[in-house]
């Protein structure tokens, strides 16, 4: 069976946007008390915002990329937003001395698949690769 890089693409495509869709309803939702969930220490990143209002603006800006990702629509432009998160979080990690003991190791190679994804697009099965076809 050949590899088909579509298809390769798209999988990442959707998981990847799955790995942003549910972290970030789940910071939605404990914003509004439906469920508790700990946020990260965003607090000591960004002092000067409340920590449930960095909580929700983060997970604002994670469930639209994941969404994005998911439906393939402006499919660069979110993979670029999912590689600065990923980069932020590694960053931050190593900054606050949490790489190892969070587990951030794992987002060295999604910000290589967000990065690999934004160099591609969307192409196949979304709505992008619509687009990509009507322009030849």
């Amino acid at each position: 069976m050949p590899f088909d890089r579509k298809l390769a693409n798209f999988i990442l495509r959707i998981v990847l946007g799955v790995i942003f869709l549910v972290p970030g309803l789940m910071k939605i939702l404990a914003f509004f008390g439906v469920l508790s969930y700990a946020y990260p220490p965003i607090n000591k990143i960004l002092p000067f915002i409340p920590l449930s209002t960095a909580g929700l603006l983060l997970g604002i800006v994670e469930f639209a990329v994941g969404a994005l990702l998911v439906i393939g629509l402006y499919t660069r432009f979110a993979a670029w937003v999912a590689a600065i998160l990923f980069a932020v979080f590694i960053l931050s990690g190593i900054y606050l001395g949490l790489f190892m003991k969070a587990g951030l190791f794992k987002d060295v190679g999604l910000l290589a698949a967000a990065l690999m994804l934004a160099t591609e697009g969307c192409r196949k099965w979304g709505l992008d690769s619509r687009s990509l076809e009507r322009m030849g």
